[in-house]
C-alpha cells in the first residue's frame, strides 16, 4: 500500500485495517498449510487491582517505553490551571472524508467513524503514542492459548462496572456476548466485518447482568486483542429489536442513536457538519482509570464536538489557516506546518505515524540475491540528508527496522547501539559512508564504500571495480563496479537468470506525486552513479507500480511505503515465502515483492503464538534478521504535521493524529 492512502484512515481503521499484506496474512493463516503449535500458558493482565502483565506491548498501569533506546513522540502536558478556568468550548474539526452511514455495522468511511467513534465504546484501545494494548471498557483479562479448541475459555475478560449507555442503562457482559453472536449471525461487510469473531466459536457470561466474558476459540486469531477484544459493544436492548442490521436507519427511523461512548450526536446534515455534545462527567470514567495515563484526570472539559466536511484539501487548509476550524484531519507537507507555525492563532503537532517508505530489492536477480550487495545499497543512502534537509528537520525519522516507531516495545535497539549484533544476529554498520546530511562522497569515501563490499566476509559473489563500461556512472576514477568478473550490465540478470540486463533501475513516483520520495531517489541514483554503480531512475505513477512489483515483478528498486499493523503480523506476506511468489507466475498479486525468504523460521514461530509476551522477543530478532539480510531498505517513517488552533491545549499525540477520542476527552480552552 502506497504512501497516497495514509490520510485517509480513521481512528476505527487504525484498530481494524489492514495494510493491503496484513489483509492477505488473514487469508494466508488458515490456507498456508503450516502446522500450528502452541505453547500451553497463559497471559494474565489485570489493571484492576495492579495484577501482572505482559511485555509485548501490554503495559501495567504504570506504562513503559519498550527500552529500545528511542524517544516517543512529544507527550502532552496538563498546565497548571484549574478546571474551571479551561472548561467549556467546542472544538471544531474540518474533514474531506465523507459519512456514508450512521449505521456502525454498515458505515465504513473513514467520516463516519470520526462521528461514530464517539458515540460507541470498544472493548481495549492503544497508548495513543506507543500503541502499546491498554484497557478501556474491559478492565482486564486473562489469555490462555492453550485452551483453544478446548472446553475451557481461551480469553476471559472482565468489564468496567461503571460504564452506561447514553439511555441509562447499564453496560454488561450480556452486552458483549449479545454483539459477538449478533455480528457471527449477520455478517456485516463495512469497516466491522463478519469475520472479527471467526476464531471465536462460543461465548458465555457469569451472569446477563454480571461483567465477566468468557471467549472459546476455535483456531489460533493474533488478532483477538483489537478485534475479539477490541470490538464494538453493541446495546442489547436495541439492537434485539433489529433483525437485519442492514435496515437500521438512526434518526431517520426516529430514534437516536444509543451507544455507551463520551458523546451523544445532537444534530447534523450528513452531507455538511455534525454536532455531539458531550456526556455527563460521571457517565465518562476513563480519565481515572488505571493504565489509562494520557488522558487529564479532571477531564473531559469540552462542550461538545463539531465535524465540518470540506469539499476539497485546499479548502479545507484554508478554514484552518482564516482560523475557522481548530483542526484539519489530514496531514501537512513541511513547508505547509512551517508556513502555519508563522501565523499566531496556531500551533504544530508532530506525530508518530505506523508505517515507513522504503526502496525494496528484488532478490531474484543477481546480484541482488546476495545481502552483502543489498547492504551496500542501503550503506550508500545518506538518511540524515533526508530528514535534516529534505525534511527540515521535521515530520520524519531515520529508517531502520520493518515495523513503525510507535511499536517501541517489539523493536531491537537501534542498530547504532547493538554493539554488532542483537540476539546472535550480525548487524552491519550501514552508516553512510560520506558526511552525514551532505549526501557527498569524496575520493576516500568512494574508497572506503568500495572496500566495505569488495572486502565483505559474507559476499556471495565476487566484487571488482575497473574500467567502465558503461555509460550510467561518473566516479571520478572512471571504474564501475565487476561482479563474478563481469561489468556490472553483463552480470546484471532478469527474474529467470539471464544475464546482459544492463544497468539497475529504481522505480519512483514522479515529483507531483510523491516530490520528497522523487528528490532522495534522484539523489539515492547520483550517489550510486559516482561510486560505480551503473543505475537509472524510472518513473511510475503508483498505480503503474503496484502490478509492476506485486503482479509481474519486473523490477530490480522500487520505491513505495507500507503500514505495519499493532499485532505485527505484517512480516508474513511482506516478508515470507507464503506473501512470494517464488516462480515469477504471471497475474498472481503477491505482496513480498523481494521474493525474500531469509527470516521464514522466526516468522514461522510468531505465527504460532498468541501470547504477546511470548512473541515480542521472536519479532525484535525478526527484525533483526530483516535488517541484516537488507530485502528492503526502511528509508524514513513519516511523522505527521497538524497544524492546531492554540485557542485550545491538551492535545493528544495520537499516531498518525490528533483528531480521535483521546484527544476530546482532554483537551480544554487556553484562552
Amino acid at each position: 500500500m502506497g504512501d497516497d492512502d495514509r490520510s485517509t484512515r480513521s481512528p476505527v481503521d487504525e484498530r481494524r485495517r489492514r495494510l493491503l499484506a496484513a489483509a492477505a496474512a488473514a487469508t494466508f493463516t488458515g490456507s498456508a498449510g503450516c502446522s500450528v503449535s502452541l505453547q500451553d500458558d497463559s497471559l494474565e493482565v489485570d489493571f484492576g487491582d495492579g495484577g501482572s502483565s505482559a511485555d509485548g506491548g501490554v503495559d501495567p498501569p504504570s506504562g513503559g517505553d519498550g527500552g529500545d533506546g528511542t524517544d516517543g513522540a512529544e507527550s502532552a502536558t496538563p498546565n497548571e490551571e484549574t478546571p474551571s478556568e479551561r472548561a467549556g468550548g467546542t472544538p471544531v474539526v474540518g474533514t474531506t472524508t465523507t459519512v456514508d452511514s450512521l449505521n456502525v455495522l454498515t458505515a465504513s468511511s473513514a467520516g463516519s467513524f470520526t462521528v461514530l467513534d464517539q458515540l460507541y465504546t470498544w472493548g481495549t484501545t492503544l497508548s495513543p503514542e506507543t500503541q502499546r494494548f491498554k484497557p478501556w471498557a474491559f478492565e482486564s483479562w486473562q489469555l490462555t492459548p492453550g485452551n483453544i479448541g478446548g472446553s475451557s475459555p481461551t480469553l476471559t475478560a472482565t468489564l468496567r462496572d461503571d460504564l452506561t449507555f447514553n439511555d441509562g442503562q447499564p453496560v454488561t457482559a450480556e452486552d458483549v456476548k449479545f454483539t459477538v453472536e449478533y455480528i457471527k449471525r449477520q455478517q456485516p461487510s463495512g469497516s466491522i466485518s463478519g469475520t472479527t469473531f471467526a476464531a471465536v466459536d462460543t461465548i458465555d457470561v457469569d451472569s446477563p447482568s454480571g461483567t465477566t466474558v468468557n471467549y472459546y476459540f476455535g483456531e489460533l486469531d493474533r488478532d483477538w486483542f483489537t478485534t475479539v477484544l477490541g470490538a464494538v459493544i453493541l446495546p442489547k436492548h436495541v439492537w434485539s429489536g433489529i433483525p437485519d442490521h442492514t435496515q437500521f436507519t438512526p434518526y431517520e427511523d426516529g430514534g437516536d442513536i444509543v451507544g455507551s461512548g463520551p458523546m451523544v450526536l445532537e444534530d447534523f446534515r450528513t452531507d455538511r457538519w455534525f454536532e455531539l455534545s458531550m456526556r455527563p462527567s460521571a457517565a465518562i470514567p476513563w480519565n481515572t482509570a488505571q493504565g489509562i495515563d494520557w488522558l487529564h484526570e479532571d477531564g473531559p472539559f469540552i462542550d461538545g464536538l463539531r465535524i465540518e466536511l470540506f469539499e476539497d484539501e485546499q479548502t479545507l487548509k484554508q478554514a484552518l489557516a482564516d482560523g475557522e476550524i481548530d483542526v484539519a484531519d489530514m496531514t501537512h507537507s513541511v513547508d505547509e506546518a512551517l508556513q502555519a507555525t508563522q501565523q499566531s492563532h496556531l500551533d504544530l503537532v508532530q506525530t508518530e505515524t505506523d508505517g515507513y517508505s522504503h526502496h525494496s530489492y528484488n532478490t531474484r536477480r543477481v546480484p541482488m540475491d546476495d545481502p552483502a550487495f543489498r547492504q551496500w545499497l542501503v550503506k550508500l543512502t545518506d538518511k540524515t540528508w533526508l530528514v535534516d534537509d529534505l525534511k527540515n528537520g521535521i515530520g520524519a525519522r531515520k529508517g531502520s527496522y520493518a515495523a513503525g516507531y510507535p511499536f517501541r516495545a517489539w523493536r531491537p535497539p537501534d542498530p547504532a547501539q547493538t554493539g554488532g549484533s542483537y540476539e546472535g544476529i550480525p548487524i552491519p554498520d550501514l552508516s553512510f559512508p560520506g558526511e552525514p546530511g551532505t549526501f557527498q562522497l569524496s575520493d576516500d569515501d568512494i574508497a572506503d564504500a568500495r572496500a566495505f563490499l569488495v572486502n565483505h566476509p559474507a559476499a556471495k559473489h565476487d566484487y571488482a571495480f575497473a574500467t567502465a563500461r558503461s555509460s550510467n556512472v561518473n566516479a571520478p576514477d572512471g571504474k564501475e563496479l565487476y561482479v563474478n568478473g563481469q561489468p556490472f550490465g553483463d552480470a546484471h540478470t532478469d527474474n529467470d537468470g539471464n544475464g546482459g540486463q544492463g544497468p539497475l533501475a529504481l522505480l519512483f513516483n514522479s515529483p507531483q506525486e510523491n516530490e520528497d520520495e522523487a528528490r532522495f531517489a534522484q539523489r539515492t541514483i547520483g550517489t550510486y552513479n559516482r561510486v560505480g554503480l551503473p543505475i537509472v531512475g524510472e518513473v511510475k505513477s503508483h498505480n503503474q507500480m503496484i502490478p509492476i512489483a506485486y503482479a509481474s515483478e519486473d523490477f530490480d528498486i522500487f520505491a513505495m511505503g507500507w503500514f505495519t499493523d499493532v499485532e505485527q503480523t505484517h512480516f508474513k506476506t511482506l516478508f515470507g515465502q507464503w506473501g512470494a511468489d517464488l516462480t515469477s507466475s504471471q497475474g498472481a498479486m503477491k505482496f513480498n515483492a523481494m521474493a525474500y525468504t531469509g527470516a521464514d523460521s522466526l516468522i514461522q514461530q510468531n505465527f504460532q503464538r498468541m501470547d504477546p509476551q511470548a512473541r515480542q522477543p521472536i519479532v525484535k530478532r525478526l527484525l533483526a534478521q530483516i535488517y541484516r539480510d537488507a530485502p528492503t531498505n526502511v528509508i524514513w517513517h513519516d511523522r505527521r504535521l497538524q497544524p492546531v488552533n492554540n485557542r485550545f491545549a491538551g492535545w493528544v499525540n495520537r499516531v498518525n493524529g490528533v483528531v480521535d477520542k483521546s484527544t476530546w476527552l482532554t483537551v480544554r480552552r487556553s484562552d
